[in-house]
């Protein structure tokens, strides 16, 4: 967002006001590339195909509704997909087979160009031993073979199979076409995921943990990583980690599945470099296994290598490009010795399945081999147990103890989710002992007050029923913190000029002569504690021992509206008498009739030949009120000693901005964030005409308060609010916002 500027998103902006609301992009439809000179479109960009302007990402802003939850490929599949491409028909040939045999067999699609290719297809599938009953062929050109980077991602949407579909990070226009022709052709329900991406930079575990390297975000030029993370979980219901891509002289492609490889529930395959620690491969593979070990999964390692001179620059030669297809998992062949070492890692990995090897000699040439060439069609399971996933807080996020924060989550089941319950961590779900809420019905967000503790791994645990007795849980998978929140000023009175507040009796402004306190106590200071100014009791000596009084010192009003836990500090250089004799003060008010006592003095006299700071806390009725009354007072009774009485400097009022729920100025779907996902909306408030015609705020369904869109403060959004909603749009990196002061 950083590279727009600001009049090319106000005209975007106004676009959509004026119109639809629906802002799509455009450009000159990219002339198809050519066949490389020496062979196939390998996965990384030609030469030529550089010179050429990637597909525009689609405009379009249909989210996926309700729970959402995308499969992993170990789990159970319907078959893959596939694009047959002579060059590599006999890798083909093998991963067919090999999934239309197994126990259980899956189904293949089989993309061909023409009725002729299909032939040759049927009659090298047949006489290999490919079940051709579960093969099908779909006659549809493709420009590569690469289906993993530009085919389809399935996901499952309360208990029905639907398509995300990215913008194909190659210009090839029939490749990037094929997820919108699915959908069409096979009754699915196609979401335009607005980012452009490669199908192979993307890996996940079943309980939603993702992983993707950045070049996510270097294909995204103005797309923040927040962003990202966002339009994964808002459409594949997935919690995203962006890790560092390896350099392009090592892999051109920069995808996580040329080095990463999810096997099972928190089991993972992850390369190894040989090298020195510095060498970028080697170093980011590490790093990613030992985080991951840190989190508890199950990390092995296999060789891979560069055959290049010093691992660069050369073939990239990798394992963990595989296919786990129902009970067997494919893996590259390249006939060099670390190839029995490889087979032994996934045997010793996966016991329970049939580890085959197929030859990539040739495909790894140009920049990929098994899993770059299929595609995933997961089974459509409906389990039993309703299905729940925490969508906030997220990972990371850092909530202060009193604020308001909006607990979001989507849950499903073939029944109803009858209610839901919620509890706390914060030891790193170890333990559940705080009760955040029970028996809550299932509206997708609740308002939570954020206990005041601290700590740095909290969890949430959300257990969802249903009316039959089953209960499905979901556990926020990594960390938030909890934090005290840190009070400031909002009041600060250095008495370097007279703030002209209200004195009687001996109270004065002005320098302090260090006099007094000859017969008890210690004289008054010579100066304020900052500066030379102080307010006190005669600043030329004692205070008169007449019987009179209270004296006050009071100040102006003070007003504490959005401030909870207030507290008066300020320094004191104090000597009294003690008790019946002389009473001293400190008090409060706020209707300047009825006084509270912070502080008042006791039966032992006061002495002090130094400043020291002192600090009241303010009573809790007396926050977030409009006017707040301070005063000091002395009065003086029989037989009352000389002292040298007050001097205060230095007064300030601390306290907490008070937090409102669901209040952030420009995010308009409540998900803490403001990105390009809330300009549909702002647009749509816009056009409301006022708050009476904006739908009551529903987070979870992306509707948030009006007023989210009012940055000029008149309650109403108007064309005076463009431009603070495109300030908060270019934050290249928003922080999160759910609630603000």
């Amino acid at each position: 967002m950083a590279l727009w500027h600001t009049r090319s998103l106000y005209s975007l902006i106004l676009l959509g006001v004026l119109h639809s609301g629906v802002v799509r992009g455009w450009v000159a439809e990219p002339p198809t590339p050519r066949t490389s000179q020496h062979g196939p479109l390998p996965a990384f960009l030609t030469k030529e195909e550089a010179l050429l302007p990637l597909p525009a990402v689609t405009g379009e802003r249909l989210v996926p509704t309700g729970y959402v939850r995308t499969p992993a490929e170990y789990e159970p599949n319907e078959g893959l997909l596939f694009s047959w491409v002579s060059t590599f028909d006999t890798v083909l040939t093998n991963i067919i087979v090999y999934t239309t045999t197994g126990n259980p067999g899956g189904h293949a699609w089989v993309l061909v160009p023409s009725a002729a290719t299909q032939l040759t297809a049927t009659n090298k599938l047949s006489a290999a031993g490919a079940n051709m009953a579960r093969v099908e062929f779909i006659i549809r050109s493709q420009n590569s073979v690469w289906i993993r980077d530009y085919g389809p991602r399935f996901i499952q949407q309360e208990g029905t199979r639907a398509i995300v579909d990215h913008t194909y990070n190659r210009p090839r226009p029939l490749d990037n076409g094929l997820p919108t022709y699915l959908a069409a052709a096979w009754g699915e329900m196609r979401y335009a995921l607005p980012l452009v991406h490669g199908g192979g930079n993307f890996h996940l575990f079943s309980n939603g943990d993702a992983y993707l390297t950045g070049l996510i975000l270097n294909e995204n030029s103005g797309v923040s990583s927040n962003e990202v993370l966002t339009y994964f979980g808002d459409y594949e219901g997935l919690d995203v980690t962006i890790v560092e891509p390896f350099p392009s002289s090592v892999d051109a492609t920069q995808h996580i599945d040329m080095w990463f490889l999810p096997i099972g529930d928190n089991r993972v395959i992850i390369n190894e470099y040989a090298g020195a620690d510095t060498y970028a491969p080697r170093r980011i593979t590490n790093e990613t296994a030992n985080t991951l070990a840190s989190h508890g999964y199950e990390v092995h390692r296999v060789p891979a290598w560069n055959s290049g001179n010093g691992g660069v620059g050369g073939t990239h030669y990798t394992y963990t490009n595989a296919i786990i297809i129902n009970d067997q998992v494919l893996i590259p062949w390249y006939n060099d010795p670390r190839d029995a070492q490889a087979l032994a890692v996934f045997e010793a990995a996966l016991p329970d399945k049939t580890i085959r090897q197929i030859d990539c000699r040739q495909m790894i040439n140009y920049a990929g081999a098994l899993h770059c060439v299929v595609m995933h069609v997961p089974e459509l399971i409906l389990p039993a147990a309703p299905q729940v996933r925490i969508t906030s807080p997220r990972p990371g996020d850092l909530l202060l103890g009193g604020e308001t924060r909006v607990i979001t989550w989507t849950a499903y089941d073939q029944n109803t989710v009858s209610h839901v319950d919620i509890w706390l961590s914060t030891d790193g779900g170890a333990t559940f002992p705080y009760v955040v809420a029970e028996q809550l019905p299932d509206t997708g967000w609740f308002a939570w007050i954020v206990p005041r503790v601290a700590a740095e791994d909290c969890r949430l645990l959300i257990a969802a029923h249903d009316p039959l007795g089953n209960v499905g849980t979901n556990v926020t998978r990594r960390g938030f913190r909890i934090a005290p929140r840190t009070p400031e000023q909002v009041y600060a009175f250095w008495l370097d000029m007279d703030p002209g507040w209200a004195r009687t009796g001996q109270w004065q402004f002005g320098t302090p002569l260090g006099q007094g306190g000859s017969s008890n106590g210690f004289p008054d200071p010579t100066s304020g504690f900052s500066g030379n100014k102080v307010f006190g009791v005669n600043l030329a000596g004692d205070y008169a021992t007449t019987p009179g009084g209270p004296y006050y010192l009071t100040t102006e009003p003070l007003d504490l509206r959005g401030i909870i836990n207030p507290t008066l500090r300020f320094q004191r250089w104090l000597n009294t008498d003690q008790r019946p004799y002389v009473e001293a003060t400190v008090e409060l008010s706020i209707d300047y009739t009825n006084w509270t006592i912070l502080w008042s003095n006791g039966t032992s006299a006061v002495t002090a030949n130094q400043w020291a700071s002192v600090t009241y806390a303010l009573p809790d009725w007396a926050a977030q009120q409009p006017t707040v009354y301070l005063r000091w007072s002395y009065r003086v009774n029989s037989s009352a000693w000389a002292f040298s009485g007050w001097n205060i400097d230095d007064i300030e009022v601390w306290g907490i901005p008070a937090m409102t729920p669901f209040r952030c100025h420009g995010d308009m779907n409540c998900d803490g964030f403001v990105t390009f996902a809330d300009i549909g909306l702002f647009i749509a408030a816009l056009k409301a005409g006022g708050p009476g015609n904006w739908p009551a705020p529903d987070p979870p369904n992306g509707i948030c308060p009006y007023e989210n869109g009012d940055f000029t403060g008149d309650e109403q959004v108007t064309f005076a609010d463009i431009s603070g909603f495109i300030a908060a749009l270019k934050i290249a990196d928003p922080v999160p916002c759910v609630t603000t002061p």
